[in-house]
């Protein structure tokens, strides 16, 4: 997790924040920590889109196409259930 963090976010984000909230809720060195073991939801977004905003920006776009694909099949079927 230490290597992640510094690299994608800096030094500064690692020590005071991610240090102390490792240390808190896993009451463990955050250096020894995995990343996919601790943040789990981080990891894949960072992999596939090279960091972690555009891994999350391409997520967000996936995740609203399938919503909406969705939602307006589950409409039509609606409306035309309404109209038997």
């Amino acid at each position: 997790m230490d290597d992640f963090v510094r690299h994608n976010l800096g030094a500064d984000v690692f020590e005071r924040l991610i240090e102390p909230f490792c240390s808190g809720v896993y009451a463990g060195d955050p250096s020894k920590l995995g990343i996919k073991a601790a943040f789990g939801k981080v990891w894949p977004p960072e992999e596939t889109g090279g960091s972690i905003i555009a891994g999350t920006i391409t997520t967000i776009q996936e995740s609203g196409k399938k919503k909406s694909q969705t939602a307006e099949g589950s409409m039509s079927e609606n409306f035309a259930s309404l109209l038997d």
